[in-house]
């Protein structure tokens, strides 16, 4: 879709995503410039972002890396309430070896339930279900009081994501 020395307002919205994905979701994303014009610096924070979000690293804006920086933008600018966010039936369970852009949003929250239980550790920010994601998720199982499977049932979605919309109720700064 869009590569080196493209030029045009599209590669602007490109620079804006990461822009604030760097700023808002992750700071390992480098921060560029917003100019328009597809060089070696967006390149590389393509790049890097493709490699944090275990997509195929190519430098280039394909259709699966502008869909993933697009939902992580909305939801850094828009503060999207999670209980929105639906992922399909025929998902579930997620388990281990599993691999689509839906474990990237349970890595999200996950990421954002470390602050009130840290003794989950960290879950990374790939779409890959690996044996770490299942180990935190078997943690996450025993404090909700669900049988310890270390797989994500829709139920246990659903009770993350209620978790982390009453995390980021109770930290919301006053107006």
């Amino acid at each position: 879709m869009y590569q080196l020395y493209d030029r045009n307002s599209a590669i602007k919205e490109i620079q804006k995503y990461l822009h604030v994905i760097s700023d808002k979701v992750d700071a390992d994303v480098p921060r560029i410039s917003i100019d328009g014009v597809y060089g070696k610096e967006t390149e590389e924070s393509v790049r890097v972002f493709q490699s944090i979000y275990g997509l195929d690293i190519t430098g280039v804006v394909d259709l699966e890396t502008f869909n993933l920086l697009y939902l992580l933008y909305n939801g850094a600018i828009e503060e999207i309430n999670t209980k929105d966010y639906i992922i399909k039936d025929e998902i579930f369970p997620l388990r281990v070896g599993d691999q689509h852009n839906d474990i990237i949003v349970l890595h999200l929250y996950l990421s954002e339930l470390e602050k009130r239980y840290p003794q989950l550790g960290r879950a990374g920010k790939s779409n890959y279900y690996s044996k770490n994601t299942e180990t935190i998720i078997s943690m996450l199982q025993e404090i909700f009081r669900y049988p310890v499977t270390g797989t994500v049932s829709k139920s246990l979605f659903a009770r993350i994501q209620e978790e982390v919309n009453a995390e980021r109720i109770l930290n919301k700064p006053f107006r």
